[in-house]
């Protein structure tokens, strides 16, 4: 099963200048990423970087797949650390928060960054995943060096990342929905 991976939007009227997510499968892993990134660079400027960052990671993740769910994950790390600050936006990277999920028939991992919480939904509702002073949550931009990888001991049906300029909680559930871009 893939686990739908999804960053929170903001509140407002423009909720995800600069987000972006992609999911790709095939019979044995799937990846799964969301993130936001030239959020500075207006609505057209960030529409144009976050796309062209999700085309990136798609096409990683997609050429890769015969590898093990945690490899695919430091490819597509490779390809972020590597990518030309300019195509980043004004910003260089410098406002990159970004969750990536991978999964095979032995469960799920993930990573990220620029998070200030990570989430996952289960039978008996939504739980954290990672505590205050985790690794995995953390400064935005595009890391220095390589980051780590969470290897979930239970699958939660779904993730949810809050970006660390946000607080580390979520949002009734109607809110929710709305903002991690899913119909109400």
């Amino acid at each position: 099963m893939i686990l739908r991976t999804r960053i929170l939007g903001e509140t407002g009227l423009l909720p995800f200048i600069g987000h972006f997510r992609f999911t790709t499968a095939n019979t044995d892993m799937w990846v799964c990423g969301s993130g936001r990134v030239g959020t500075t660079a207006g609505v057209t400027g960030a529409f144009g970087v976050a796309r062209y960052l999700e085309n990136e990671l798609a096409e990683v993740a997609q050429a890769h797949q015969s590898q093990d769910k945690n490899a695919i994950l430091y490819q597509i790390w490779s390809r972020v650390m590597s990518t030309p600050s300019e195509a980043l936006g004004p910003g260089g990277g410098r406002d990159l928060s970004l969750v990536l999920a991978s999964g095979d028939a032995d469960g799920a991992s993930i990573t990220g960054v620029g998070l200030s919480g990570v989430f996952g939904r289960y039978p008996s509702g939504w739980r954290p995943l990672a505590g205050r002073g985790h690794p995995l949550l953390g400064q935005t931009g595009v890391p220095s060096q390589m980051p780590g990888v969470l290897i979930l001991e239970d699958d939660p049906l779904e993730l949810i990342a809050t970006p660390t300029h946000q607080p580390a909680k979520l949002p009734p559930q109607t809110d929710l929905n709305i903002r991690a871009g899913l119909q109400s």
